[in-house]
């Protein structure tokens, strides 16, 4: 009984209060509303408490002890929803790690000023609401908000959400080991439909397998329709919803990886006297599908790689990359039309023997009416970062960023097999090692050169090994969040 009677003593209190301040001649001017809601909600300064390892105090055997020290931050530059339909308030964009959700200021605005009390968390017991309360907020809360007539209340439910992950922390999994990767002399993966797909080439053929990107416990070796030549496993790619490779000569695709037909009811396209045709994919994006013809020169078509068109170079064609190369599309923030393809690859063996570094390529394709076209680039200036040169280089667009993993370092290059993940934030032009990109914790290719690189539709980086078979799945925390 007591709970029930608190909340109107309060809030008859407030009307008498009110008339009798205004008990004048002005009487008749006073309005009072029926209708209330809680139309605003935003934080104040936020603690936030973190860990770290103290310079002077150490235990026993002389590591340091951790230190816990506390920031500050802006909480009202955190929007809160108000869902008055559900009459529900939260946070989608979750407050940092290590956020103090248990001492939060908040401020609250009402409809009309209604009256606002919050419910006490061990009872039903209702209190007024101050704004220099400190609230717990480790668990839901519930507001109440009376009409200043007394005559109605909404109940709302405020959750505070706080990541309970550290954003930059990468975690791995080792989900399977398959012995059949150890026969493979070249392997490439790509994320199709749900399902990785994994090509290696073993002499004079290439096999396809295929696991479940949520039930990645086993591989399945596909029986293929047509025996699939050694060059099928680097021209392997995704473009239109289909799986793409060649395979003697011909384009092939599929759209589960066992049943292939051949794409080339012409494949060529004239244009004047000479004919344009595919000998290496290269890679697709989301409109056009990319190739080399017998010279070198770069193809594109965007009709299932039936026709093919010639595209443009500035710069020498002799830099191109010729082996372990791969083709991403970096969408462009300032336009949803617009993309930046970048080229990663090694120049052919035996070739550039005192360069130590990779080769990389980009251009911008528009595909709005009315779009210029642009042509290929090099991106190979010297500044100090580029990407090393390494055996059986595998690159793939993660995020907003690329990364890279190889073997040993080839021709000058000195770099370490498999020591890293380079990364690069600038489309290629630079690269670096650091701590958010880490290989997982008993990762081990030792032995050989081979590996596979994939990303699921989920942003899970794949690693498949072709020394022991290792099959690793791992993700960036904040990439898994909605």
């Amino acid at each position: 009984m007591k709970r029930i009677i608190i909340p109107f003593a309060i809030l008859f209190s407030a009307l008498v209060l009110t008339a009798s301040c205004l008990n004048d001649d002005n009487d008749d001017n006073i309005t009072y509303y029926g209708d209330t809601a809680i139309t605003s909600f935003s934080l104040g300064t936020m603690n936030r408490y973190l860990t770290t390892k103290a310079l002077t105090q150490v235990d026993e055997n002389g590591n340091p002890l951790d230190s816990v020290y506390k920031e500050t931050y802006t909480g009202s530059s955190y929007v809160f929803t108000i869902d008055q339909l559900q009459r529900e308030i939260y946070n989608p964009d979750s407050l940092p790690l290590h956020t103090d959700p248990a001492h939060v200021i908040c401020t609250v605005g009402t409809k009309n000023s209604g009256l606002l009390l919050i419910k006490d968390v061990d009872s039903d017991t209702l209190r007024y609401y101050q704004s220099t309360d400190s609230i717990d907020f480790t668990h839901p809360r519930e507001f109440r908000v009376y009409a200043n007539d007394g005559s109605a209340y909404r109940n709302y439910t405020v959750k505070l959400n706080v990541h309970q992950e550290d954003p930059d922390s990468f975690r791995w999994n080792r989900v399977a080991v398959d012995n059949r990767f150890m026969a493979a002399s070249q392997m490439k993966a790509l994320c199709f439909n749900g399902n990785i797909f994994i090509f290696c080439q073993e002499g004079t053929v290439t096999k396809v397998y295929k696991t479940n990107k949520n039930n990645s416990s086993a591989c399945t070796l596909l029986d293929t329709n047509m025996s699939l030549d050694a060059d099928a496993c680097t021209n392997a790619t995704v473009f239109e919803n289909m799986l793409y490779t060649m395979s003697d000569g011909k384009v092939l695709c599929s759209v589960d990886g066992a049943a292939w037909y051949s794409s080339d009811m012409v494949n060529a396209v004239s244009e004047g006297e000479e004919y344009y045709m595919p000998q290496r994919l290269l890679g697709g994006t989301g409109h056009k599908l990319y190739a080399y013809d017998a010279q070198g020169r770069v193809l594109w078509s965007d009709l299932h790689g039936i026709y093919w068109q010639l595209d443009r170079l500035l710069d020498d064609a002799a830099m191109l990359p010729k082996q372990d190369i791969s083709l991403m599309a970096m969408p462009v923030a300032t336009n949803s039309s617009t993309e930046r393809i970048v080229l990663v690859g090694n120049p052919a063996e035996g070739t550039f023997a005192t360069d130590s570094v990779a080769l990389v390529w980009n251009k911008v394709e528009e595909y709005a009416d009315g779009s210029q076209t642009h042509a290929w680039m090099s991106c190979n200036e010297r500044n100090g970062n580029r990407l090393p040169r390494l055996a059986n280089l595998q690159v793939c667009k993660y995020g907003d960023v690329l990364v890279a993993l190889g073997g040993k370092g080839e021709a000058a290059s000195k770099a370490e097999p498999f020591s890293h993940l380079y990364v690069s934030y600038d489309n290629g032009l630079s690269w670096q090692t650091e701590d958010k990109y880490v290989l997982p914790e008993g990762f081990d290719n030792t032995g050989s050169d081979v590996s596979a690189l994939a990303v699921d539709e989920e942003n899970c980086l794949w690693i498949f090994c072709g020394a022991n078979g290792q099959v690793w799945r791992g993700r960036l925390n904040q990439l898994g969040w909605k």
